[in-house]
């Protein structure tokens, strides 16, 4: 019994040891899970300024459209609630009041051609949107035969079935923390249809 009593005595603190150790091990094993943590809700702000940022860009896109026809329809700029236009003169976009200096309507109707600069500018969720448009050449839309001996009216009959005009659109969207999108498309405003998609 007293070599049992002395392999006893030789063992004191071990205890204390492993627990230390496996305190240590669980330290490590959650500074590593909070870490994994916080990087996870910094990609997912990143994500969500960037989807923001899209968001307001695909929106300048969908909107520029209904801005072409209503001034194609006015005959001028139109004031629009919501919508700033750029004025090279002063280089800024003006109040809503005066409607600018009337670049958009020129460069809408072929008169300016297509300029570096944005358009138009709209604020969505707090963030700017800028837009250019440019205008295309104007191109035919050819209609069959079988429509022209039909007799059926409307566009695309005939041989000259009517015109579309294509106006190629860059909307600029900005988001949180300093998130750019650029979305590009080509509207195609075809004459004498009233919408603007």
């Amino acid at each position: 019994m007293g070599s049992l009593k002395r392999q006893t005595r030789n063992e004191n603190g071990n205890a204390l040891v492993i627990v230390v150790l496996l305190l240590a091990m669980l330290t490590l094993v959650g500074l590593f899970a909070m870490n994994t943590s916080k990087m996870e809700i910094d990609i997912a702000a990143v994500d969500k300024f960037h989807k923001i940022a899209f968001h307001n860009a695909d929106s300048g896109l969908y909107t520029t459209p209904k801005l072409i026809s209503a001034c194609l329809a006015a005959g001028a700029q139109v004031v629009t609630p919501g919508i700033v236009y750029y004025n090279e003169t002063t280089q800024l976009y003006e109040a809503q009041g005066n409607s600018g200096d009337g670049t958009f309507y020129n460069e809408v109707m072929g008169f300016n051609p297509a300029d570096p600069e944005n358009d138009i500018r709209m604020r969505l969720a707090g963030e700017n949107v800028d837009v250019d448009v440019a205008r295309g050449k104007q191109r035919s839309i050819a209609g069959s035969g079988i429509e022209f001996g039909a007799g059926i009216e409307g566009h695309g009959t005939g041989s000259s079935g009517g015109v579309y005009i294509p106006y190629p659109l860059t909307s600029n969207g900005q988001g949180l923390g300093s998130s750019v999108s650029v979305v590009s498309g080509v509207y195609r405003k075809v004459v004498g249809t009233p919408g603007g998609l």
